[in-house]
């Protein structure tokens, strides 16, 4: 599930948004309660341009581990 959310976080640095929300969507499904994926698909619905979506994504990692800042980061952008 690691190596997952690492795939994705590669895809988002060469700009495969929707290579790293496939990635992370498997990932969320084998572990549904990995913050980390949740927060890795937030950013890639983000680079999607799909903002709605990724507040979702990111509530569901900050209600899993909500002392992590760069949740509440992304968070924060979203609503701006």
């Amino acid at each position: 599930v690691l190596a997952l959310c690492n795939r994705a976080s590669q895809n988002l640095a060469i700009g495969a948004a929707q290579a790293a929300l496939d990635d992370v969507i498997r990932a969320v499904g084998l572990k549904p309660d990995l913050a980390a994926a949740h927060r890795q698909r937030s950013a890639a619905l983000m680079a999607l341009g799909r903002p709605a979506e990724a507040l979702v994504a990111i509530d569901r990692a900050i209600a899993l581990d909500s002392l992590h800042p760069d949740s509440h980061a992304r968070r924060a952008a979203l609503l701006e």
